[in-house]
C-alpha cells in the first residue's frame, strides 16, 4: 500500500488568532498531517455567507 499524505483543513475555528493556528498546526502534525489548508473569511463578506 502506498503512503498516504493527510491534509488537515483549518476553517474559521482558529478565530483569526495566530496562537490558535500554531497550536492546531502542531496538533495536526503530531497526528500525521503533512499539509494544512488554512481557510478564512473576511468579515465584510459575512452578510453573503448564507447564500453559499
Amino acid at each position: 500500500m502506498k503512503n498516504l499524505n493527510y491534509i488537515a483543513e483549518l476553517c474559521q475555528n482558529h478565530n483569526g488568532v495566530f496562537d490558535n493556528i500554531a497550536r492546531m498546526r502542531n496538533e495536526c502534525a503530531e497526528n500525521g498531517a503533512k499539509k494544512i489548508k488554512l481557510k478564512y473569511i473576511y468579515e465584510k463578506n459575512l452578510d453573503n455567507f448564507l447564500q453559499w
